[in-house]
């Protein structure tokens, strides 16, 4: 039994060693096939400007709360100047000696919205909201040399990629003569899509180093976002008049968001309209640093 064990036990030894052989040669080959074609690296940071949405009809309508009778008097910090950094490879040569497929990977830099709010029963809001979006996508960019030019060219390319979990997060006050309240809310989205499309000027220095300057436009959609409010299951929603409310169950048992007045529930409940989608288009002013190999 000890002798056949031991033999299995060699076999077992050299099927696994045959098999790390095999995954050895198979990136070798893998990564000299690659290295057969032009490949580049690079980063990217570019200066954003968020084009106008529903968004900014949310922000504009805000609300803390859903009674008629409260007049609500809101201002917000600007939410448009938004940066992005990336990081970027690229292979050339696949279809043709212009076009180049690569990855991309990367993170919008969305500013934090301060918000105040002054309502006429007497109750004083303030908050401060904050926005994580990184994402990814595949690139494909055509590059020419219209000028025959040996150190610049030029290109035009795309982006199909993904808005990777972003994250919507708020923490705010609300106060009045006899009492302060706390909100915080929560929220994230599952996977979003991304598009862009760009045109940019390239710079050769030396064999190994360009630089690259241009203009795009990102459309990124992130859906509806789920998550908390004050630790209860909750989601944002558009009103009827385009604002942003932070809805949870247990609000409605809260003084300060809805009144469970029997005459106007019927009214506060037919304000909501619809569970708040994110979308974004962001048209962008770039440079890159690239290395090809």
């Amino acid at each position: 039994m000890r002798s056949g064990s031991s033999l299995s036990d060699i076999r077992s030894s050299q099927v696994k060693a045959f098999c790390r052989l095999a995954v050895v040669l198979m990136s070798f080959n893998a990564s000299s096939a690659i290295l057969a074609f032009p490949f580049e690296i690079g980063m990217t940071g570019s200066a954003g400007f968020r084009s106008p949405s529903s968004f900014d009809t949310g922000l504009e309508n805000f609300r803390t709360s859903l009674s008629p009778t409260v007049i609500a008097a809101s201002k917000h910090s600007s939410f448009n100047n938004m940066p992005s950094a990336e990081g970027w490879f690229r292979i050339g040569d696949v279809i043709s000696d212009q076009s180049f497929f690569g990855l991309m990977f990367g993170r919008t830099y969305a500013p934090d919205i301060s918000i105040r709010q002054f309502r006429s029963d007497g109750v004083y809001f303030t908050s401060k909201w904050n926005f994580l979006i990184p994402y990814f996508g595949l690139t494909y960019h055509y590059r020419f040399r219209p000028l025959e030019s040996r150190h610049w060219s030029y290109e035009v390319g795309g982006t199909f990629g993904f808005v990777t979990e972003p994250r919507w997060r708020t923490d705010g006050y609300y106060q009045s003569r006899f009492q302060l309240s706390r909100l915080q809310t929560s929220h994230r989205a599952a996977y979003g899509s991304l598009l862009r499309v760009e045109g940019a000027v390239l710079k050769s220095v030396g064999d190994y180093v360009f630089l690259r300057a241009g203009l795009s436009h990102t459309f990124m959609y992130m859906g509806r976002f789920s998550g908390n409010v004050n630790g209860n299951d909750g989601y944002w929603v558009n009103l009827r008049n385009g604002g942003l409310f932070p809805l949870a169950a247990s609000q409605f048992l809260q003084t300060f968001a809805v009144d469970p007045d029997p005459i106007l529930g019927p009214t506060q409940v037919s304000l909501i309209r619809k569970q708040t989608e994110l979308s974004l288009g962001i048209s962008q002013i770039f440079v890159s640093v690239g290395f090809r190999f």
